[in-house]
Parts: C-alpha cells; sequence; structure tokens
C-alpha cells in the first residue's frame, strides 16, 4: 500500500477530461504498449511518487518515455502521509 489511492482518484476527478493527462491507474489499457500510447497521446504526465516508486520497471518506464518524448511531467504525492523532504529522498 503506497498511500495514494486517495490522492488518485482525487486527482482523476478533478482534473481536465481524457488526454489532457495520464494516469495508468484508470487507463483502459495497462498493457506495455498501452502504456506508451496513453503517454504519447497525453499532453502531460502525471507521477504520483511513492517511496516505491523507483523501484517498479513499470513506473520508471513509463516515466523514462515521458521524458523521451519531452512529456511535461506533473509530480504529485500523498502530502497527508509523507513531507516534500520524504518526497525529495525517494528520487535516485
Amino acid at each position: 500500500d503506497d498511500k495514494n489511492d486517495g490522492i488518485v482518484r482525487d486527482l482523476c476527478h478533478h482534473l481536465p477530461p481524457s488526454g489532457e493527462h495520464w494516469l495508468d491507474k484508470y487507463a483502459e489499457d495497462v498493457s506495455t504498449k498501452g502504456m506508451r500510447m496513453g503517454i504519447e497521446e497525453a499532453n502531460a504526465f502525471l507521477m504520483v511518487l511513492s517511496p516505491k516508486y523507483f523501484h517498479s520497471e513499470y513506473c520508471c518506464m513509463e516515466v523514462h518515455r515521458a521524458l523521451t518524448l519531452k512529456k511535461p511531467i506533473r509530480p504529485v504525492y500523498n502530502n497527508t502521509a509523507y513531507t516534500s523532504r520524504d518526497a525529495l529522498k525517494w528520487i535516485p
């Protein structure tokens, strides 16, 4: 449990319609190909940081794809469970 389900649900509810941001949690196709296509088609990549984010092969693949495509990356984290100092420590 990365303690991010609430923030992810809230973000998806308040963000502009599909296509503006891409987030795998609510994507229709979560295959590797689907993830890559979702990032390519979106205007920005929403990176929901957690202590285990950079230990996930899929998360690393997604952020690498967003960087390669020069997509704006919008990092967020659960600030009710963690401090900004905590979140900065997660980034390699």
